[in-house]
């Protein structure tokens, strides 16, 4: 059930990169643009089960011990001020994908040199990355939306109501400058490089080391999308973070997959403000 009906602005912008998606999807699957090797060409993060483990509590306790600490402090000097729920997801938000950052960078540092791992094992100019990106985000982009379409209809069949991200409708009602620009960069900026450091850098990489690349694929994709605790874009973003992770083996350069989550986000965005904005 839709909550209302789309702006002519949203129909008009959906509808012209919604052919392009076709295009470049039909371009994709006549050139064969994301089918893997056999075995992938990344190589995997050979670490041990120990220090992934390791490395996933050090992630886990510095999140809490963050967001416990400065950021029920900041969020005690905002208390009763206007934007106190946006401001309280910026600050959650952006200390959560900063620490994300900080501890992999630590913890790479504790590592032997032999298990450190190059985000990256080719090198790739961020033009370049950006054309790739681009071009994947529109051929995968009428796969993505038809299947939000049919799972938004099997929640509902179900008897489940769909339900948008909080930072979705912290975007929806946000209306100082301010906020919207610090979610912009958290969202377009922040959380992208996070997340593909330790979903497609870490995680799917480490996964290599003990299951086929599909496998690793499936189960690192499934995660990314529980971890965004959205009900409505549960398939999308499993969806997504399948393409994340093949543009990531196809290019051999993380710059990929965070350009494209990056654009993934800022086509929300872009949504989120013409069906806010006047006709």
């Amino acid at each position: 059930m839709l909550e209302e009906a789309p702006s002519n602005s949203v129909v008009v912008y959906v509808g012209v990169i919604f052919l392009a998606g076709f295009y470049f999807l039909i371009h994709s699957l006549v050139t064969r643009a994301f089918l893997l090797p056999r075995g992938g060409r990344l190589p995997p993060w050979r670490l041990s089960p120990t220090d992934f483990g390791l490395f996933l509590a050090a992630l886990f306790l510095a999140v809490l011990a963050v967001q416990v600490g400065i950021g029920s402090l900041v969020i005690r000097s905002i208390n009763g001020t206007d934007h106190e729920s946006a401001l309280g997801i910026l600050i959650f938000g952006g200390l959560f994908h900063l620490t994300c950052i900080v501890v992999f960078l630590g913890f790479s540092r504790y590592l032997p040199e032999n298990d450190r791992i190059p985000l990256s094992s080719a090198a790739l100019s961020w033009f370049a990355a950006t054309g790739v990106a681009v071009y994947a985000f529109l051929a995968v982009l009428p796969v993505l939306y038809g299947g939000t379409l049919v799972w938004i209809q099997l929640l509902e069949l179900v008897g489940i109501t769909p339900e948008h991200q909080d930072v979705v409708e912290t975007f929806r009602d946000a209306d100082s400058p301010l906020v919207i620009g610090g979610m912009i960069f958290l969202v377009v900026v922040l959380a992208p490089i996070s997340e593909e450091i330790i979903f497609r850098g870490c995680l799917y990489r480490f996964l290599k080391s003990y299951l086929p690349v599909w496998g690793s694929i499936a189960i690192s994709s499934i995660l990314f999308s529980l971890m965004h605790q959205n009900s409505m874009g549960l398939l999308t973003l499993a969806l997504l973070g399948a393409l994340l992770c093949v543009v990531y083996e196809r290019t051999g350069s993380l710059k990929v997959p965070i350009l494209l989550h990056a654009v993934f986000n800022l086509n929300t965005v872009i949504l989120i403000f013409m069906q806010n904005g006047p006709e």
